[in-house]
């Protein structure tokens, strides 16, 4: 009969894996969609000002960098510097596998679709074996379950596929509760395997898994079944293999810039009952900065009233069983994993350990590890998932009737799933339709005709739109091409600043570079006049966009892909300041409204101009709504609003004929509404562009002229 045992045991697991596939792959479809498991679709990942966008171009650029020792070396992403894929967050365990098989792949190739599902099934997966070990009944384990797929700390973390491997803690915390269960020989294979693979998904979770992995072996010494010098031998090991996964992807390349913001992105106090925007029925406190989101490990109500409800059953029990409850205290081993959680939780409150938005205590220190490792409040989550671990080991042992165990089991998870609601959809930005940049066919032409792509200035976010090197990158690495912009948490930053320095002189920089292509925002008419002056070639405007094309290059184009009639060339455009043009139509009725955006670059001198003629210009916000009339140097219609769409209207009498003239701007903080409409007699004038879109008329209403200043790039050029 015990031959049985390991077969109904395999059978067991073989049930709760596919329990943990169908759970996981539910908890997929709520949060980011199943559609995102297709590894073709991708633009999905092209999200402006997401970090997963950097995420993905990176594995595009490493997918075409030829394989190098060490292994995880990536070039042309962010040119000339090269990169670790470690420092671009790509889990570099998924680049290498995929990279393998780089022939077969499409190029529009993607894995972390894959990776969110598997890390989802793996949450519950772990989660449940731990409840096995604490004796649930499969029913039990399968019912409680989401708690561990639903876990608040995973799905916040959906901005950071490779943060989203927490499943390893759990990995972890298993083989801690197993260490009676298993010989010597499999802990040190399952914390070999562990550490191991943590290495190459992420450093976070790699010093975390060091410190949960350490407290097994501690544990193991303090129950007396290893001796000091054998642990410290086998941290010694797992530092090995840490050093081993580390040098293959290329952690040590380079010596990286370290991290700025320690204490910003800390834990707080009341971190694990404070709702924030994630519950919502729970409390909801201050924190002491938004950076503190790090740190954000909300239990849920659910999980709070399972601890309010053993905390008076104990409490209940302490007085009844006094002897009992004191026997059993003082018999109590020391629990090495949770001792390790708590100083993981300390380091991550530090340096500024907050209470709400109060601040009890700042350390001021400012150390290489902490430096390193700035969001220190993501160091909470050890000490989150024992608390998961801890509330069902106490509830299994309170000794509740089966019935009674199912109710308060199901009553947490509905109390959970009420106050989640907000947390357990779909995000709500990942189906949104996609911006696209303007002309896409004729910078992708450009661009495949070049050698390089220099997007001026370097190593930007913003070349013309907010977060559009993204899209840049994705041309570009279609066409093989290496690209002077890209991100990553760690770069050889003496590279990148010696070819800021040769793009100082750009002239020569083409000379010596003749083949490369150069792509900046339309205020940068100046150096482009420059360069056709100097070096000869055609530049092109493409909306808020301007393409450098050197000599070398002009005489391949094809006119019938860049049609010049089409696209305005700028040989003739003159710089034309925002308050100098108007200045110039000082006599004349200027009507304006802003969509979108309109005040990033709004420059002192345009705004000392509109203060000094009475207006409310400082009340002026990022994507504020803004509305105006002005005629001989005053203001005749100001209405601006930083939550709602603005409206007005405005008529001019001239003899018998009256223009009526209705004024609307929706701009970014008026729900993100993006719009805009300047009509009179029912004729529309708005160029419905970003920025500051302006009718000018005569005193009788006679349309004189019609613009448009993109103020959230520059109001240096004036857009017809």
């Amino acid at each position: 009969m015990p031959s049985n045992r390991f077969p109904s045991k395999g059978i067991t697991t073989l049930v709760d894996l596919a329990f943990s596939f169908l759970l996981g792959l539910a908890f997929t479809q709520l949060v980011v969609g199943l559609d995102k498991l297709n590894p073709t679709f991708t633009s999905w990942l092209l999200v402006q000002g997401s970090d997963y966008s950097y995420h993905y171009l990176a594995w595009e650029y490493f997918k075409d960098t030829p394989w190098h020792w060490p292994l995880g070396r990536l070039e042309g992403f962010a040119y000339p510097m090269y990169n670790s894929i470690m420092y671009t967050d790509s889990i570099p365990v998924m680049a290498l596998f995929f990279k393998c098989f780089r022939s077969f792949l499409s190029n529009d190739f993607q894995y972390f679709g894959i990776w969110f599902a598997s890390c989802y099934i793996l949450n519950t997966f772990f989660g449940i074996q731990i409840l096995k070990q604490i004796g649930w009944s499969r029913f039990m384990r399968w019912l409680i379950a989401p708690f561990f797929t639903g876990a608040t700390v995973l799905v916040v973390r959906f901005g950071h596929p490779a943060l989203c491997a927490q499943w390893l803690i759990l990995w972890a915390l298993f083989i801690y509760l197993k260490r009676n269960d298993w010989n010597l020989q499999r802990i040190n294979w399952q914390l070999g395997m562990l550490t191991f693979l943590t290495s190459l998904i992420h450093p976070y979770l790699m010093f975390m898994i060091l410190g949960v992995g350490a407290s097994v072996l501690f544990q193991l010494k303090y129950e007396h079944k290893i001796t000091t010098g054998n642990m410290l031998l086998k941290i010694v090991a797992m530092l090995m293999l840490v050093l081993i996964g580390w040098y293959s992807c290329g952690a040590f390349l380079f010596e990286g810039k370290l991290s700025e913001g320690l204490g910003e992105f800390s834990a707080n106090l009341n971190t694990f009952i404070n709702a924030w925007n994630v519950g919502r029925l729970g409390m909801r406190f201050d924190y002491l900065g938004p950076g503190q989101g790090e740190g954000l490990a909300y239990l849920g109500l659910g999980i709070i009233l399972l601890i309010v409800l053993l905390s008076f059953y104990y409490f209940k029990n302490k007085f009844v069983y006094r002897k009992v409850i004191a026997d059993r205290v003082s018999d109590k081993k020391k629990n090495w994993f949770f001792i390790s959680s708590i100083i993981f939780f300390v380091f991550a409150l530090s340096p500024k350990w907050s209470l709400g938005h109060y601040l009890l205590i700042d350390w001021h220190y400012n150390d290489y590890i902490s430096r390193t490792f700035r969001g220190t409040g993501r160091f909470i989550w050890p000490l989150y998932y024992f608390i998961l671990y801890w509330v069902f080991r106490r509830l299994y042992r309170c000794g509740f009737q089966p019935s009674i165990l199912v109710v308060v089991v199901i009553a947490a998870l509905a109390i959970q799933w009420m106050d989640l609601s907000p947390l357990w959809k779909r995000q709500p930005y990942i189906d949104e339709a996609r911006n696209h940049l303007p002309y896409i066919d004729q910078l992708q032409y450009l661009f495949s005709i070049s050698e390089k792509v220099i997007a001026y200035p370097p190593y930007h976010g913003t070349i013309a739109d907010f977060g559009d090197y993204i899209y840049l990158a994705d041309i570009a690495q279609r066409y093989h091409k290496p690209i002077s912009t890209g991100y990553s948490a760690r770069y050889p930053i003496e590279i990148g600043d010696a070819f800021r320095d040769s793009l100082a002189d750009l002239a020569n920089y083409f000379n010596k570079n003749p083949h490369d292509v150069l792509i900046s925002s339309v205020d940068s008419l100046a150096f482009h006049k420059k360069l056709l002056k100097i070096v000869g070639g055609q530049s092109y405007e493409f909306e808020r966009y301007r393409v450098f094309v050197p000599s070398t290059l002009t005489p391949i184009i094809q006119t019938g892909i860049i049609d010049s009639i089409n696209l305005n060339t700028i040989e003739h455009q003159q710089i034309y300041p925002l308050r100098t043009y108007l200045i110039d139509h000082v006599n004349d009725y200027i009507f304006g409204v802003i969509q979108q955006e309109g005040t990033v670059h709004l420059k002192e001198e345009s705004r000392a101009h509109l203060r000094s003629l009475g207006g409310h210009i400082d009340s002026l916000k990022f994507g504020s709504s803004w509305a105006f009339v002005l005629y001989h140097n005053q203001f005749l219609v100001d209405q601006l609003s930083n939550s709602k769409p603005v409206r007005d209207s405005f008529s001019i009498s001239c003899d018998t004929q009256v223009s009526k003239i209705k004024l609307y701007s929706g701009a970014f903080l008026a729900n993100n509404e993006n719009k805009s409409s300047i009509s009179m007699n029912g004729i529309e004038f708005s160029f419905g562009k970003r920025g500051i879109n302006i009718l000018v008329t005569d005193s009788c209403g006679k349309v004189i002229d019609k613009v448009n200043a993109d103020t959230y790039l520059s109001d240096l050029y004036i857009y017809r």
